[in-house]
């Protein structure tokens, strides 16, 4: 039989560097598939129910191996016994290895955090903020719909997806030679720039959410790239001396890159390392909608924008629906997509959000274009994508 070691002391130290809370379990080992991981760190999770054992969950590959978060640990002896009979669980398995504690590497502090004030009050919002380039990138709804998490996979074609991940990669490298990359929610540090497409694309096909960031720590400068079920996609550039024009101007680029993938994407303030569209309604509210109205109808976003922008790109079905755009840019990008940008940016990105009545103007200028709640209630999902209640009119 293969032998799994267990490292005791160095899964209690992880244990303790998380304050005794949860931690990074590794197994490092030469073998395995995705698969055979989580269901042995399943089976592990089955035999502690009902017991309020120890937990394990968000599972996925390392640089070494695997690792999985372990939440729920009450002493060491019960840690003990539940590593040795999970290591029992990856012999039967066939795999070899050792298990050990794991450290998630971490995006740079200048990037990643807000510091609070002396009260514990929130910094200006524009130190938490910066514009973020929002990407829907095209997806198969057929796989979507058979999907039994509904929204937890990314869904996207696999032709489609390694052009996307090799497009990111590329328009990652500027941003410095220091790279963290993600899988799921861990995260570990690489020195290769040429395998940023791999982690991406690996990490989003088999996790649902992937991401990366090439930074300068000298400079505190940096590009992220972040990748979530359903083909969202949000990317950033933080930090460094650019004005708000090279930032937009570095969003569009990506924007712009792959036309015939993208179902819409748009440059919209955001708060700063987000990992999904999760606060695509924050800190500026969407038309009528919020953000739950969104990622559960993503059928809809071939054909309906969820707001206005100043730099956008959209679909033919979009354009076929506005209602007038003699005030802006329009400029042709192949494949039925557009990129549409106001004349005049500075209202739009100048300052932390929008001009109120620029984004008024424009919602009217984009029409019927853009998504509401009667459009919703008129084009329901297929079942299997719906969420738990969505009956967002009230009636």
């Amino acid at each position: 039989m293969m032998a799994v070691e267990v490292r005791l002391g160095s899964v209690v130290g992880a244990w303790r560097a998380g304050g005794f809370g949860s931690f990074w379990l590794e197994l490092r080992t030469g073998g395995g598939s995705d698969e055979v991981f989580a269901a042995v760190v399943q089976a592990a999770n089955d035999r502690e129910e009902g017991r309020d054992g120890v937990f394990a969950q968000l599972g996925t590959r390392s640089p070494r191996g695997f690792v999985t978060m372990v939440e729920s640990v009450e002493s060491r002896e019960q840690l003990a016994e539940w590593l040795d009979g999970l290591a029992r669980g990856f012999e039967a398995a066939g795999l070899s290895g050792s298990l050990q504690g794991a450290s998630s590497a971490h995006w740079p502090v200048w990037a990643s955090s807000v510091e609070r004030g002396p009260g514990g009050e929130l910094p200006p919002l524009e130190d938490m903020c910066v514009a973020t380039g929002f990407v829907a990138w095209s997806f198969d709804l057929q796989v979507m719909t058979g999907d039994p998490g509904r929204t937890s996979r990314w869904c996207v074609p696999e032709g489609a997806t390694a052009r996307i991940c090799e497009g990111l990669a590329g328009w990652l490298r500027p941003g410095g030679e220091e790279i963290v990359v993600s899988r799921s929610t861990f995260n570990f540090a690489i020195e290769d720039p040429s395998a940023i497409a791999g982690v991406l694309h690996t990490g989003i096909v088999e996790t649902g959410m992937a991401g990366a960031m090439c930074f300068s720590e000298e400079q505190r400068s940096g590009r992220v790239v972040q990748l979530a079920p359903g083909g969202e996609c949000l990317t950033e550039t933080l930090g460094g001396l650019m004005g708000w024009p090279e930032r937009v101007g570095l969003l569009r680029a990506l924007m712009v890159s792959l036309p015939g993938l993208v179902d819409q994407a748009f440059a919209r303030t955001n708060f700063r390392f987000q990992r999904s569209w999760s606060s695509v309604d924050r800190p500026l509210s969407l038309p009528g909608i919020s953000e739950v109205d969104v990622r559960y109808n993503k059928h809809l976003l071939a054909e309906f924008l969820v707001d206005a922008h100043g730099v956008q790109v959209v679909r033919d079905a979009h354009l076929a629906k506005v209602r007038d755009l003699s005030g802006w840019e329009v400029t042709d990008l192949g494949h039925g997509r557009h990129l549409v940008e106001a004349r005049d940016l500075e209202p739009w990105y100048g300052s932390v959000l929008p001009d109120l009545g620029t984004l008024a103007r424009a919602r009217a200028d984009f029409g019927a274009a853009i998504l509401t709640p009667e459009v919703i209630a008129a084009n329901p999902p297929p079942a299997a994508m719906q969420a738990p209640s969505t009956n967002i009119l009230g009636a």
